[in-house]
């Protein structure tokens, strides 16, 4: 074995280590306990009131999160903060979509007095749950942050600004407490800045993904204000493309600038049974109480004004460290990036060092490599979910061992790598780099387009390595004359893009998890390896198979722990997804699944292998989902009575409709159906605003936490007769119905399709 060959061992060896370490430092810092300085965040302490809200299921309108509410108003009193109750009807409809959901909502509202308020700092979460989840991570981890910052602060003493405590409710369901105060409490015009806290799993960092428009200033504050600043724009751009949102996402039309933190490791257990205090990470909590608790102090005792500046570009280039600059460096910087790389491709010709054919031919064998490493990873995605489809039941296709399957992916996006290593053996290393190279500059232009704030991924990384590979090629350093020094040069030009790309490559694996999306962190491991070119070619030219049997190693060590730990088990339950229909009509009761997998226990009450659409509930909604006959169950319905029926001074009726509940429902779904000719439409007084769908005029109106008292119903109509379909929804299932109980290895799984009972009945009035 050369010099040259270990040399180019080592510094391989060392950008793995050094891989592992960049991961390692993104990471939270870790819990304190109980007994750590009162004047501290103690995710221990958070832990005692975690216990509490997230003891059971608490979602909107159920008597558990009443007693969450109860929980909430005791604690914060005790704490000496000024607390109210945000009670009142919100309505709200979706882009695109003809329902209009309206919701009870019950939003805890505290205010904590400061010694001189410019304005005041909002600490923002949410206390439901969804239906089958505890939600000790979502959000229960914000909730108890808020509670165990506010004694913190009470221990420390008085901030100048006020602190506003917002704990929605109706998060979970569209965002409606977050949109009850934005639109109606007076409180909205006190507020200055913003901080949310939200979880899509159960451990990791408390990134900070998403802050207001116009962010310099706010990004500069939170970078002297959290004590471990994970944060950076090119998570924005990737968040503004998905279809998620928090309740931060109502204040954007406000002038309230603001930071929206969350988790999104642990997927497996978002809106799960297993989202509870006993598997939460409390490193996760310390971080999120920590940077919430230095954000309310740094926010709390400056002025907050004229918050808004020019946006920034932000980053974390290694661990929690936190580079910021003006987004109008970007031009320059990219340009700076574009002079480097034509500099080294004329450098490198007068050295011999650079071939210009080669470099072209380089650009399309990267070409072709990532097109195999897109196709391929999505072949192998596929391949997974056909040997174990009961992944498809969690969110993202992730299941409790993703992790191998991480490795997996790596490994198997380097296998496509060794195709250049083992059949280009002759051509020119920097050649066939800068070839790579030209992809990913022609890339960094056209990113400008859809990640205008997100292009320092490429050109930080790239324009550091051409630097280097610049300075080599002035010394008249290679791999051939001084293959220690050209070693240990390409390890420290690959330091940048090891250091950024890894947490990339990381968080976006446990973002999108087992879905289509996996390419996106492949695609950029192959970035990865377009700048390793240099330095693995040091060892294949040594053994053109080494670099091949690495890579097979790694992915097929991937593959086979995936496959060992692919059972569920009672600590690592399968989620199920099962619904009872019941159209009181024509008495005809159904077992439905959404979920086209079914283990045996489901199989054995939804036996139909083929789509029908679901009609019999929902005549007009064009819903295909699996299903079978079912035994009739007796359920009371939703008892309607006409009370009025006056015209008014435009010759319209005015129908006026008591509807009380026989039995508890958790939301009621409202078909007025074709032809209703409805101007408008109030629930207990509170109008509401009604979208006709396109397909024809019927009104769809989804009522969230209906009174359990029942309400009143009044319709201004052209009609004389007006035609109502409802559909009473209620959490849980006629157990008794099962042929078999539910196995301990399994739960229902998450969302309004799944444990939930649905009675239709049909009215003329």
């Amino acid at each position: 074995m050369t010099t040259r060959t270990k040399a180019g061992m080592l510094a391989f060896l060392a950008c793995i280590l050094f891989a592992i370490l960049t991961l390692k430092l993104f990471s939270p810092p870790k819990a304190l306990p109980a007994t750590a300085d009162l004047t501290d965040f103690s995710a221990e302490r958070a832990m005692e009131h975690l216990k509490i809200v997230a003891e059971a299921p608490h979602s909107l309108g159920t008597p558990q999160n009443d007693k969450v509410i109860s929980y909430l108003v005791q604690t914060l009193t005790q704490l000496g903060v000024e607390v109210s109750i945000q009670d009142t009807l919100v309505s709200r409809t979706g882009k695109g979509s003809s329902r209009t959901r309206v919701s009870s909502v019950r939003n805890v509202i505290g205010r904590l007095k400061g010694t001189d308020n410019s304005q005041a700092v909002l600490l923002m979460a949410h206390h439901d749950s969804q239906p089958n989840t505890p939600g000790a991570a979502d959000d229960g981890s914000g909730v108890v942050s808020i509670l165990e910052t506010i004694r913190a602060i009470k221990a420390s003493g008085s901030l100048k600004n006020d602190i506003i405590i917002l704990i929605t409710d109706a998060e979970e369901i569209g965002l409606m407490g977050a949109k009850a105060f934005v639109d109606y409490h007076p409180l909205l015009k006190d507020v200055g800045m913003l901080i949310n806290v939200e979880a899509r799993g159960n451990f990791g960092v408390s990134m900070s993904f998403e802050m207001n428009p116009e962010n310099g200033w706010v990004v500069r504050e939170f970078a002297k204000a959290a004590p471990y600043p994970f944060a950076n724009s090119m998570a924005y751009e990737i968040y503004k493309v998905m279809p998620n949102d928090t309740d931060f996402s109502m204040f954007r039309e406000t002038p309230i600038s603001g930071v929206n933190s969350a988790t999104v490791e642990g997927l497996v257990h978002y809106h799960s049974m297993t989202d509870t205090p006993e598997n939460i990470s409390l490193d996760l909590v310390q971080h999120h109480g920590a940077n919430m608790l230095g954000m309310a102090r740094h926010f709390g005792n400056i002025a907050i004004k004229d918050t808004k500046a020019p946006d920034a570009i932000f980053f974390n280039p290694i661990g929690a460290s936190l580079i910021i600059y003006s987004a109008t460096y970007d031009l320059p910087l990219m340009l700076l990036t574009l002079f480097l790389f034509i500099l080294t491709i004329i450098i490198g010709i007068k050295k011999d060092q650079v071939i210009l054919q080669e470099l072209f031919n380089g650009t399309g064998y990267f070409l072709i490599i990532l097109a195999l490493a897109g196709i391929g990873s999505y072949i192998l995605q596929q391949a997974i979910l056909v040997m174990n489809p009961h992944y498809t039941l969690f969110y993202g296709n992730s299941f409790y061992n993703i992790s191998y399957y991480f490795l997996a992916f790596l490994g198997f996006t380097g296998l496509f790598y060794t195709i250049i290593y083992s059949f280009q053996p002759k051509v020119n290393s920097l050649s066939l780099c800068l070839g790579g190279l030209l992809m990913l500059v022609m890339a960094m232009f056209g990113l400008t387009l859809s990640l205008p704030t997100g292009t320092y991924f490429l050109y930080y990384p790239i324009g550091i390595f051409l630097a280097i590979q610049l300075l080599l090629l002035s010394l008249n350093i290679t791999a051939d004359n001084k293959p220690i020094i050209f070693a240990a040069g390409q390890f420290l030009a690959l330091i940048p893009a090891i250091g950024l790309w890894s947490q990339i490559i990381y968080l976006l694996f446990h973002t999108f998890a087992l879905t289509e999306a996996i390419i996106a962190p492949v695609l950029i491991f192959c970035f990865l390896g377009i700048l390793m070119v240099p330095l693995l070619r040091m060892i294949s030219l040594w053994n053109k198979n080494i670099l091949t049997i690495f890579a097979g190693l790694v992915c097929l060590f991937g593959l086979i722990g995936g496959h060992f730990t692919s059972n569920y088990s009672a600590e690592k339950p399968l989620q199920t997804f099962l619904m009872y229909g019941l159209d009181a009509d024509n008495k005809k009761a159904t077992w439905a699944t959404n979920k086209k997998y079914k283990n045996g226990w489901v199989s054995a009450m939804v036996n139909n292998d083929s789509l029908k659409s679901f009609d019999h509930i929902y005549p007009t909604l064009d819903w295909e989902i699996w299903q079978s006959t079912a035994p009739l169950q007796a359920i009371a319905t939703s008892k309607i009575q006409l009370v009025s029926d006056s015209l008014n001074t435009e010759n319209q009726h005015v129908k006026s409709l008591d509807i009380q509940f026989l039995s508890f429902v958790n939301s009621m779904e409202l078909f007025l159906e074709k032809g209703s000719n409805i101007s408008s439409i109030q629930l207990n007084g509170f109008d509401i605003q009604p979208i006709p769908s396109k397909k024809d005029d019927e009104i769809y109106i989804n009522f969230f936490a209906p009174p359990t008292e029942g309400f009143n119903l009044t319709i201004t109509t052209k009609n004389e007769i007006q035609k109502m379909r409802i559909v009473d929804r209620t959490i849980g299932l006629p157990t008794h119905l099962f042929p078999s109980p539910m196995p301990a290895d399994m739960i229902h799984g998450s969302g309004g399709q799944s444990n939930v009972t649905l009675v239709k009945k049909s009215h003329n009035f």
